[in-house]
């Protein structure tokens, strides 16, 4: 489940990954954007659909979204028939791995306040400094289908212009959305390598 199109990203690899299982999804397009909403609101949404993934053979709920993995993952847990699994222990296990001494870290305006990245990737190596910044406007572009257009570049280049005062060493995209946004990335990383 994600709260929009952006799970699309992670369902995309479950069926790489998985391409004997059916897959069912639901983005929640009636409360988008998850990413400005409060946590209990998210708990709420997140609990309803996994109700919803309770009345049919559901072998495993996956919270795509980032912001609904730091607001419900544990309370879904606890009170879900079925297993449940989030996206932020992975993506922050994999952004320690590549050894970097500095991670950014991009996310909805929710995911960041909560800080939910750099406490998992804390929990793993409290050494590492973690610069992160909120980037909502970036979902918007993604749901409006202008990827790779000079708007989507531009709304990268001024979300990400903190990078270019504070580099990193790995980059995580904190939002199913951005991952569409991939191209755009690169050329804005690549600028600021020259």
């Amino acid at each position: 489940m994600d709260s929009g199109l952006g799970g699309l990203s992670v369902v995309r690899l479950i069926q790489q990954q998985l391409p004997n299982e059916s897959i069912v999804f639901v983005g929640d397009e009636g409360h988008f954007p998850y990413g400005t909403k409060n946590q209990a609101e998210v708990r709420k949404f997140v609990l309803k659909i996994g109700e919803y993934f309770e009345k049919y053979p559901v072998k495993l709920m996956v919270i795509a979204c980032n912001t609904a993995t730091a607001a419900a993952l544990a309370t879904a847990k606890k009170e879900l028939s079925i297993p449940v699994l989030g996206v932020i222990h992975p993506g922050a296990q994999a952004a320690v791995n590549t050894n970097a001494h500095t991670i950014g870290v991009i996310g909805t305006d929710s995911t960041i306040k909560d800080g939910a990245y750099e406490r998992e990737i804390h929990k793993i190596d409290p050494t590492i400094d973690v610069i992160s910044k909120a980037t909502q406007p970036l979902v918007s572009i993604v749901e409006h289908g202008l990827t790779n257009t000079p708007q989507a570049q531009q709304t990268v280049n001024e979300q990400l212009s903190i990078f270019d005062t504070h580099p990193v060493d790995a980059l995580i995209l904190g939002c199913t959305h951005f991952p569409f946004l991939r191209n755009q990335f690169k050329i804005k990383l690549e600028k600021r390598q020259n």
